[in-house]
């Protein structure tokens, strides 16, 4: 369960990055971003995937709903919220974006891209898609709004 915490704390920071690269000055990833909803789709139509993946994204929407994003000026990256652990906090995290692909680099993102799927004001919504054993390919999709 925390490495599917890890990767979805990944994937935000990912995102995040990427919104930056492709906005105009006026949409700008920079500042800070609360998590609002996540959302996950696999291609399977079984019912007990599908059951598991509800349950899952319903999870991540409980223990996420404090996270919050701050993409500064300089380039880094600060993630804080009740899951977010205080060691990780110490580490230096950077992002930077090009076009809609969002990058994160340090701390437990070794590099991880991410796609901006949509940057406004008030608005970023992030995804990426990775393979997963057990449910092969796994689209995330996270939103966060503007505070």
């Amino acid at each position: 369960m925390k490495k599917a915490f890890k990767v979805l704390a990944m994937f935000l920071v990912v995102a995040s990055m990427a919104a930056l690269s492709s906005c105009s000055k006026k949409d700008s990833i920079v500042g800070k971003w609360q998590y609002a909803s996540a959302s996950i789709e696999v291609a399977s139509d079984i019912p007990e995937v599908q059951e598991y993946i509800s349950q899952y994204q319903a999870l991540m929407n409980v223990l996420f709903a404090d996270m919050v994003w701050e993409f500064k000026e300089d380039g880094s990256l600060v993630i804080t919220g009740s899951m977010v652990e205080e060691e990780e906090l110490d580490e230096r995290v950077t992002y930077s974006v090009n076009g809609n692909v969002l990058t994160i680099h340090g701390g437990d993102f070794e590099e991880e891209s991410i796609n901006i799927d949509e940057l406004t004001s008030k608005k970023l919504v992030l995804s990426f898609e990775e393979e997963d054993e057990d449910f092969g390919v796994m689209k995330e999709v996270l939103e966060f709004k503007r505070i």
